[in-house]
């Protein structure tokens, strides 16, 4: 069975199917204040005025936990999704 989880962020609805995305991924989330990386397990966020600070630190955070960056778009579809290593 697919289930879907969805969070509200600054009114954008991001959905993730099950399974898709790991529960320590850091999600990159586009928000009407400007881009959030979320942690997945904790639900910890840390907010940005642009895509290039989030996504920088997001790379930062999954070189030193090993953990997955997932990038959402507008609709909350997954853009991209990698791992950064050291």
């Amino acid at each position: 069975m697919i289930r879907f989880e969805a969070g509200v962020v600054g009114g954008a609805v991001a959905r993730f199917k099950s399974g898709s995305a790991p529960e320590k991924a850091l999600h990159v989330i586009e928000d009407s204040d400007g881009w959030i990386v979320m942690e997945g397990d904790s639900g910890g966020e840390r907010r940005f005025e642009t895509k290039s600070q989030a996504l920088q630190e997001a790379r930062r955070l999954s070189v030193e936990r090993g953990v997955e960056v997932v990038v959402h778009g507008a609709d909350g579809g997954i853009q991209e999704r990698d791992v950064f290593v050291r």
